[in-house]
């Protein structure tokens, strides 16, 4: 079958129809097998069995849509659910039909439906989170003591499952809105996407896809340590066999070659950004709030951060902020996950890639490698050899 309509100018001037029909698939995946395009391969033949059996104008499909639920996985792309729904209405104006009423769509995937609007991904502002969310859902997540000043929710809506984050103290309100940016202008397959955002009374509120895993590290107002229980996600982590271990901190190093070809430097990076889902060994990048334009002139006394990850210069006030500072937290995070316990008595990798994080992380800037690109250069080298 062509799934693409063979009409003609003529033909649609002969039959005068009053009803469209525009397929409305996906791009993402659908496991070992089926192609990417298989929800536009469905909604294409759907609208074409219409199309056979009524007088109506079949459009070309749509082949990008809403996939957020399955944006972790290599291949998907998407667009927010605004931008279709803006789609779909230029569309319609553009064959001069009345709304909805002489518009029909034919959607091969069950989160591509975009009316009515998304109360998520369509909320423009709203008076307070928390009431919103449970009237539009069902929160079945609350994350209340986060030391970040926001609160975030994990809600259900319809079939879909989502993380709402909000602020409305100062601070933590401008930790958001410089997410906004960074989303804007980094993706990656390893790092959470950004869907939206929408203002709340005080504040600002992001909505990003759930994703199931647990930050190898949680600290709340109330409660701090606790990696080195046997049943922490860290120990956890650092029980899994080396080669797995290896696999996923190369994912965090080609996530920040992305960060850095966005010109970002990262800030706040720690084991709590990292989101890691034990049954299927998928690691995610999360909270990437602080990241930042760089370089830049320190202007306070210090940077937020875990100190156990922070460089040197991120405690001094007037110093340089730049892609080096990177590097040392990534060589930080390559030390602490790929040994044994916090007290780094214990390497569980080579020696060549143990040469490596000392370089990464010497306090002189000067001393360490001079971009991501490089020290993830270095560090494939040195595991290739390992292996």
């Amino acid at each position: 079958m062509n799934l693409l309509p063979t009409t003609t100018s003529t033909d649609v001037e002969e039959q005068q129809p009053s009803v469209a029909i525009l397929p409305v698939g996906s791009f993402g995946q659908h496991g070992r097998y089926l192609p990417l395009i298989t929800d536009s391969a469905i909604a294409c033949i759907i609208a074409h069995e219409m199309a056979d059996a009524y007088p109506v104008h079949l459009l070309p499909p749509v082949t990008v849509s809403c996939s957020q639920e399955h944006g972790s996985r290599p291949g998907t792309a998407s667009i927010n659910a605004k931008t279709l729904f803006a789609v779909i209405e230029d569309i319609r104006e553009s064959l001069a039909l009345p709304p909805c009423a002489a518009h029909r769509h034919a959607s091969g995937l069950a989160g591509s439906c975009v009316m009515p609007p998304h109360p998520l991904l369509n909320a423009e502002s709203v008076d307070a989170l928390e009431p919103y969310l449970e009237e539009v859902g069902t929160i079945f997540h609350a994350f209340r003591e986060q030391d970040s000043g926001c609160v975030s929710y994990g809600v259900t809506v319809g079939d879909e499952q989502w993380f709402v984050k909000g602020a409305t103290e100062s601070e933590a309100t401008v930790s958001l809105r410089r997410a906004v940016k960074v989303h804007a202008a980094v993706q990656h397959p390893v790092i959470v996407p950004l869907q939206h955002s929408f203002d709340i009374a005080g504040g600002l509120a992001l909505v990003y896809p759930w994703v199931d895993g647990t930050v190898l590290y949680h600290p709340t107002v109330s409660h701090h340590g606790g990696r080195t229980a046997p049943d922490s996600a860290m120990a956890r982590f650092r029980r899994l066999p080396v080669p797995v271990a290896l696999r996923v901190l190369e994912q965090v190093l080609d996530a920040h070659l992305a960060v850095e070809r966005a010109g970002l430097v990262a800030v706040d990076f720690y084991d709590g950004c990292l989101l890691y889902d034990f049954d299927c060994d998928r690691m995610m990048l999360c909270d990437l709030d602080e990241y930042r334009p760089g370089p830049f002139i320190l202007e306070a006394d210090r940077l937020p951060g875990s100190r156990r990850f922070m460089a040197p210069e991120e405690f001094i006030r007037g110093s340089t902020i730049d892609i080096r500072t990177t590097v040392f937290e990534l060589g930080r995070a390559l030390r602490l996950l790929l040994d044994a316990g916090d007290e780094e008595q214990e390497w569980r990798g080579s020696p060549s890639q143990l040469a490596i994080t000392e370089r990464a992380t010497a306090d002189d800037p000067a001393d360490r490698f001079a971009s991501v690109k490089a020290l993830t250069y270095a560090w494939r080298a040195a595991s290739r050899t390992s292996g």
